[in-house]
């Protein structure tokens, strides 16, 4: 917010600027309220408020990827939507993890114009033994406003699954 410390007369007009930060919040409804003072000393504060809808550049679905299963599981995987928000159309320039050591990760277009209509990406379980790991994927787009995209990736491989032997007696 910024503020004026200059004098407006009586019955006179001042614009009021407010800066509002919207990172992250693309897509949802946005309410603010700040505080105007004066030296009315009938209303020496008003409260305003300001509302509307945050434009987003990009829709993620889901905005996390978690990786969870056994040593056992062969295509342990999940799959991230990414669609252009009207207006808004991007293409991806390149993907890939920051650190790779447990992720594959497979760009596929989706549907005939996938600069509107989107892009999947199939996100693949590297790790053989049990254990955690966390990744950050990378998205590289044409997009001024919003030229990297990151999604977080945790994975959790349990140790094998124990087996039991139906015809013991208990």
């Amino acid at each position: 917010m910024s503020s004026n410390p200059g004098q407006i007369p009586a019955g006179g007009k001042e614009k009021i600027s407010v800066l509002v930060k919207t990172k992250g919040k693309g897509g949802r409804l946005l309410r603010k309220r700040f505080r105007v003072e004066s030296n009315d000393p009938e209303k020496p504060k008003t409260e305003l408020t300001i509302f509307g809808k945050v434009n987003g550049y990009v829709g993620i679905q889901p905005k996390y990827v978690r990786l969870m299963g056994s040593v056992e599981d062969d295509k342990l995987q999940a799959v991230v939507n990414i669609k252009p928000e009207k207006n808004f159309p991007l293409s991806i320039k390149s993907i890939k993890a920051n650190k790779g050591e447990n992720i594959e990760l497979n760009l596929e277009p989706v549907g005939k114009t996938p600069k509107k209509d989107g892009y999947r990406i199939i996100v693949m379980n590297k790790k053989k033994d049990a254990g955690t790991y966390n990744d950050l994927i990378l998205i590289e787009t044409d997009l001024k406003q919003k030229s990297v995209l990151r999604i977080p990736v945790s994975g959790r491989i349990l140790e094998k699954k124990k087996q039991t032997d139906s015809s013991e007696k208990k």
